[in-house]
């Protein structure tokens, strides 16, 4: 339980940034606004920092060019042959120079002395990029630019097509998503999550309440009153222990047997796996 803290952690800190880089005719621009300045062609020793970052560079078909992850970083199954540079919250510029890369692409939530410290690294140019999707749109295009880093077709096309495919319901319900339930965290408006909720046709609770990733009060989660409820797996509580909560035997979820759980990485992951997401969502509102 103590590491799926630490994800919800990191996974809250990375996406309260909201991306303000674009793909560009003058370059690449990552999402802390700097040109990615490739002077020795295509990278082939890449560092991830991030589990979705790892994602994607399988997804591209570059996993071979990874040399290094982070503890976190657990799909696909492949990554378990890669060595680790420790966890998102404990890293060193030793330790990732100590693979000697080329290139090493990072989020928001790796320290700014640890980005600044390869940065500088005097010894040899290492190319430092950091990409923080928060939306289905900007997980595409964090995609399209990993894969122009890296020479690569970007391979996004057959992506738009698969979420293209997914269809939006009339019925609208109203989705609350606890992340954390002491005090009570969900999705707040513009964030991935709710861009995946809005996508099946859902209404996210957590639009109502201020904050990209608010907390709020199970007192509030009864009067918003949603229609389902979705935990991430795995979680702190089972569905039987949300049921037995003070009170939200009154909420309609619960009344219709509506609480579902989903891979927590599927879930809180913006990753090339979202037709995936998508998908188990749009099943979850027409159950």
């Amino acid at each position: 339980m103590k590491k799926f803290f630490l994800l919800v952690v990191s996974f809250v800190m990375v996406l309260s940034f909201v991306s303000c880089g674009n793909p560009s005719d003058a370059g690449i621009i990552d999402d802390l606004g700097e040109e990615i300045i490739l002077t020795d062609g295509s990278p082939q020793r890449i560092v991830s920092l991030t589990p979705n970052i790892t994602e994607i560079l399988f997804y591209l078909g570059v996993g071979d060019r990874v040399v290094a992850r982070t503890s976190f970083c657990n799909y696909p199954p492949e990554v378990e042959s890669i060595p680790t540079v420790g966890d998102m919250m404990n890293l060193s510029v030793e330790a990732i120079l100590g693979f000697e890369p080329d290139l090493v692409i990072a989020n928001r939530m790796v320290p700014m002395e640890i980005l600044d410290g390869l940065k500088g690294t005097s010894s040899r140019r290492i190319v430092v990029a950091a990409f923080d999707p928060n939306s289905i749109e900007s997980l595409l295009k964090t995609i399209d630019r990993i894969a122009k880093i890296c020479d690569v077709p970007s391979k996004t096309e057959e992506l738009r097509e698969g979420i293209e495919k997914i269809t939006s319901q009339k019925s609208e319900p109203v989705i609350y998503t606890e992340i954390w339930g002491d005090p009570p965290m969900t999705f707040g408006k513009d964030t991935y999550g709710s861009d995946l909720i809005s996508k099946i046709g859902g209404i996210n609770l957590g639009d109502q309440i201020l904050g990209d990733f608010p907390t709020t009060t199970h007192e509030s989660i009864i009067d918003l009153n949603p229609d389902i409820i979705i935990i991430p797996d795995p979680y702190q509580e089972t569905a039987q222990d949300i049921k037995k909560r003070n009170g939200y035997g009154n909420i309609s979820a619960v009344k219709n047997d509506k609480i579902y759980s989903i891979n927590a990485d599927l879930l809180m992951r913006p990753s090339p796996r979202i037709i995936e997401i998508l998908t188990l969502l749009q099943e979850i509102i027409t159950d």
